[in-house]
């Protein structure tokens, strides 16, 4: 597989590398898709999170143990504290 970069980014590889940082441009992309993998599954993992809480929420309002909201007050609460800036 060929990967062509230009401009920006053939630029940071070439000062990773002047730097010695790295030997190849491939261990400079390598790492790139590594810490692209890694990032991708804390995404996953914080939307697994947020799914459960979600889930836990709409079971507690099925039990009955909600707490009713005054929509109006939190849009005002908001727009106060918007104003305040």
């Amino acid at each position: 597989m060929q990967v062509n970069v230009t401009g920006k980014y053939e630029k940071f590889i070439a000062e990773r590398m002047a730097q010695g940082d790295y030997d190849s441009p491939v261990q400079i992309v390598v790492e790139g898709l590594r810490l692209l993998g890694e990032q991708e599954m804390s995404r996953l993992l914080k939307m697994q999170l947020l799914q459960r809480d979600i889930q836990k929420g709409l079971d507690e309002l099925e039990r009955g143990q909600g707490t009713p909201l005054d929509i109006e007050a939190i849009i005002q609460s908001c727009e106060a504290k918007k104003n305040k800036k």
